[in-house]
């Protein structure tokens, strides 16, 4: 009777121990994905040239004369496409 069991109880540990390592395979997988695709996705700035824009005009924060100039520059380069 107790031969009968064990093949049992061995496929109860190899499908506990398979699921295990599904759960540990599934979480590796959503730190890498997490760690190496959403993070710099997230950083970088949907539109790189309006980060350069911003960056350039808080170098002339203190000069009106430039800032306005640069302005318009952008507004008639934004009405002229």
């Amino acid at each position: 009777m107790k031969s009968s069991r064990f093949p049992r109880s061995r496929l109860l540990l190899r499908v506990y121990l398979f699921g295990v390592l599904m759960l540990a395979l599934a979480s590796g997988a959503t730190f890498l994905v997490s760690r190496f695709i959403i993070t710099p996705a997230v950083k970088r700035p949907a539109r790189p040239s309006t980060a350069w824009i911003a960056w350039h005009l808080l170098e002339s924060v203190d000069e009106p004369e430039r800032v306005a100039f640069a302005l318009r520059d952008l507004r008639s380069a934004s009405t002229s496409r």
